[in-house]
């Protein structure tokens, strides 16, 4: 069943309201709000971003402190993990896959590299760009196919739309997280 960002619905007796997780399409921060006036947040797999200091719900929440069970995803949480936000790297890599199709380098074979899931903004971003597919295998094919139904929460779940198994179709390629370093040196 979808739902909206940050439009409440009930389930049984509870208010639900799902917030942008900021990370792959469909990805919710999830705000219980229980008939006994206790609330539960659960951040889920989330990359901050400061506009969630803005969700209504949240803010209100954290302000009066009434988040009574909290459950965090802390998968990145040591301060070693210092990335650089969300829109800035897909900004980063799709301004260079624009540029190497635009300057000079239009037989370039580009290969992204991308785990089952969680890349598909800059996917959709490097085909938007460039007015390209972009060749997945058949088992990334069937995992998009589990997304692309919430094109009202996020655009880039459509990216299966932009895709083809056909890998002499396009010079954009999605290959499994690693491959590429094990090329190295031979590539």
């Amino acid at each position: 069943v979808e739902h909206s960002y940050g439009e409440g619905w009930k389930h049984e007796a509870a208010e639900i309201t799902f917030y942008d997780a900021n990370h792959c399409p469909g990805a919710a921060i999830v705000l219980i709000q229980l008939p006994d006036g206790k609330a539960h947040l659960h951040t889920g797999d989330m990359r901050y971003h400061p506009k969630m200091k803005e969700y209504p719900l949240l803010k209100e929440a954290s302000e009066s402190r009434l988040i009574d069970l909290l459950y965090l995803d802390t998968t990145y949480s040591h301060p070693k993990h210092n990335f650089v936000a969300q829109d800035a790297a897909i900004e980063s890599i799709a301004s260079q896959v624009e540029q190497l199709f635009t300057e000079r380098h239009v037989s370039t074979l580009v290969l992204l590299s991308c785990y089952s899931i969680g890349k598909e903004k800059v996917l959709w971003e490097c085909s938007r760009r460039t007015n390209r597919t972009v060749y997945v295998n058949e088992r990334k094919h069937k995992m998009l196919q589990c997304i692309q139904g919430h094109k009202g929460v996020e655009k880039s779940s459509s990216i299966i739309d932009r895709c083809t198994q056909n890998e002499n179709e396009t010079n954009i390629h999605v290959v499994p997280m690693g491959l590429c370093g094990e090329m190295w040196p031979y590539f």
